[in-house]
């Protein structure tokens, strides 16, 4: 469904984010023209790894991205359970991460030293479940479709900006489905 500007919807769902690590200090180095080749290379890789992966963007921020897995609409009578919503969207998101991290590590970086831009990419990817709205905001012909709640705060801010080089945090209620996870991060 698309949404028209200053409209929004209620949903619960796992917030995935994803954020290069080093960015600006490498745009600074490679200068304009090669973070433009490197930004092209990287988030439609990252965009596309989502949509196959049972995500949707849910909205681009310069070096990184937000998307969404599991999505319910909370107003929905009928809608599934939340520990089967959040088990769903948890497993699809933390494989999306780990999809990411590969295609980084064995795609991404190779391509660019090929072109001679430097490689080197590394990413943090955070996930978090709960409720959120996602909206489309802007003015006139500027919008943009975008995500509030928690889970966006606590999976841009506090665990994949925390995850320093390749890997995927989750928060502890995500955590617990993971028998694999030491403390919130997934090997």
């Amino acid at each position: 469904e698309v949404l028209k500007t200053a409209t929004g919807r209620s949903a619960l769902g796992v917030i995935l984010a994803v954020d290069m690590r080093d960015s600006s200090r490498r745009a600074l180095r490679i200068g304009a023209e090669d973070t433009y080749i490197t930004m092209h290379t990287f988030l439609p890789t990252m965009a596309h790894l989502i949509e196959r992966g049972g995500g949707k963007v849910v909205g681009l921020r310069g070096d990184g991205l937000f998307a969404a897995f599991g999505l319910t609409d909370i107003t929905d009578a009928n809608q599934p359970d939340e520990a089967e919503v959040t088990s769903k969207g948890a497993g699809e998101a933390v494989n999306c991460g780990k999809s990411m991290i590969e295609a980084v590590e064995e795609a991404i970086n190779p391509v660019l030293v090929e072109d001679n831009i430097e490689g080197g990419i590394s990413i943090g990817v955070g996930c978090a479940v709960g409720n959120i709205v996602i909206t489309r905001i802007g003015w006139e012909t500027a919008s943009e479709l975008t995500v509030y709640g928690d889970p966006v705060n606590q999976a841009c801010k506090e665990l994949s900006s925390r995850t320093n080089r390749n890997g995927v945090r989750v928060t502890k209620g995500l955590s617990d489905i993971f028998p694999t996870s030491k403390g919130g991060r997934i090997s």
